[in-house]
This record gives C-alpha cells, sequence and structure tokens, in this order.
C-alpha cells in the first residue's frame, strides 16, 4: 500500500490544472478585451486580421546592458502619423578619449564608441509581429495567387 499511494498521487498531478483552469479566484475578474487590446498593441486590418507589432534593441557591452529602446505599435494609423518611436536616440562610449558631436539629432539609432581594446560588444534587435489566425493569412495568400494566376493566363503574349 505504500508503494500504491505515492504512484496515485504522481498520477493525479497532471489532472489538477485542467480541474482547476475553469475555477477563477474570488474577487479577480475578467480584464476587458480593449483594455487588453491596449497593452498589447497591434492594429485591425479591418477583415478580421489583428497584427501586433514591436521592435526592442539591446546593447550590451561585457555582458552589461548599456542601452536598450522598445517600440511597440498599438495603432499603425496614428504612429505613422505622429513618428512615434522615431526620435529615440541613446550613445553609449566605452573608453577614454571618445567624442559625439550631433548637429541634428537623427530620426532614431544608436551610437557605440569604442577606444578600450578586447570589449565584448552585442547589438541586438528583435521584430516580433503576431497575428491572430492563420487562417485569415492563408485566405489572403489564396486569393492573392488566384488573382496573380488569373491575370497572367488571361493576358495576351
Amino acid at each position: 500500500m505504500k508503494k500504491i499511494l505515492p504512484l496515485l498521487l504522481l498520477l493525479s498531478l497532471p489532472g489538477a490544472p485542467a480541474a482547476l483552469a475553469g475555477e477563477v479566484p474570488g474577487g479577480w475578474g475578467a480584464v476587458d478585451e480593449t483594455v487588453l487590446a491596449n497593452a498589447r498593441g497591434g492594429f485591425d486590418a479591418g477583415n478580421g486580421l489583428l497584427v501586433s507589432l514591436s521592435v526592442d534593441r539591446l546593447l550590451s557591452m561585457n555582458g552589461n546592458v548599456v542601452a536598450s529602446s522598445q517600440l511597440a505599435v498599438p495603432d499603425v494609423a496614428k504612429a505613422a502619423a505622429s513618428g512615434a518611436g522615431l526620435s529615440s536616440f541613446h550613445t553609449a562610449q566605452a573608453g577614454a578619449g571618445n567624442a559625439l558631436a550631433i548637429v541634428n539629432q537623427p530620426l532614431a539609432g544608436l551610437v557605440l564608441q569604442n577606444s578600450a581594446s578586447d570589449q565584448l560588444i552585442r547589438a541586438q534587435t528583435t521584430i516580433d509581429a503576431t497575428v491572430n489566425s492563420l487562417g485569415v493569412l492563408k485566405d489572403m495568400n489564396f486569393s492573392d495567387s488566384l488573382r496573380q494566376a488569373l491575370s497572367t493566363s488571361i493576358a495576351p503574349r
């Protein structure tokens, strides 16, 4: 009996999260979809396709983060009109004798000046694009492929 009890407990664990998934802890409520949409960022293409886009930049030197920036696009039309996120300009300097004279600030960028030897410099840019439905994308691609096939088959040669 002592050997069977731990085995039964172990076998019952995988089902525990599924049993608790439907229960909401006391005092908790669902967050409104518009609040979630603003927090996630993204835009609605109008045909049911929801797209979320973000660009993350990270600059590290010898394993230490020197500069980082993030651009999340909650509404592409407003972001394009206002130039949101395009004024993000960072400088990082390592070593002695570095000087950077900027007359006009560029739209966006990251400048690293390094006069020290044997420095491990890593610059990383991550672009995340997420869509809500693969089916919508497949339908759009099929529609485009069909339109292209019909236009090339009818055109005179």
